[in-house]
């Protein structure tokens, strides 16, 4: 049998070379079926990205043929002048240096405010006010 080790096999017959076989084709195929989804989404996304760019393109051929007025060319110089005059929403990424703003306030102060804001807190007065938390990571919702 190939699959189990046959202690009278010397190490230079054919049936030596099936030896570790079985064990590299099981951590090979279980590796795909767990990675399968990660690079089944990976290509789904890389083909989007690809049938976007073939749409686009097609359509920018077809508005060249119809009218003879370079397109492609119109969304580079456009691309060039919004950036040159800064029209373009680029946002400035923070690095390790950049301070954080700390203007707000600390949660504990304002969540007393608010509290204390509140116009139908007097009709808990015998009670707990209820009040439910809700987080994210990252902190948006």
């Amino acid at each position: 049998m190939l699959f189990f080790r046959d202690e009278g096999v010397q190490s230079g017959s054919p049936k030596s070379l099936y030896r570790g076989r079985p064990s590299l084709c099981l951590s090979i195929s279980s590796f795909l079926v767990r990675n399968f989804e990660i690079l089944y989404q990976r290509v789904a996304v890389f083909a989007a990205w690809l049938a976007c760019l073939a749409v686009i393109g097609t359509f920018l051929r077809q508005f060249r043929r119809k009218t003879g007025f370079p397109a492609l060319a119109l969304l580079v110089t456009g691309g060039v002048i919004f950036t040159t005059f800064g029209w373009n929403r680029n946002l400035e990424i923070r690095g390790k240096g950049t301070v954080a703003n700390t203007d707000h306030p600390l949660a504990e102060s304002a969540f007393l405010e608010w509290l204390s804001n509140r116009p139908d807190l007097d009709s808990y007065a015998d009670r707990p006010y209820p009040v439910f938390v809700a987080t994210a990571e990252g902190g948006g919702l």
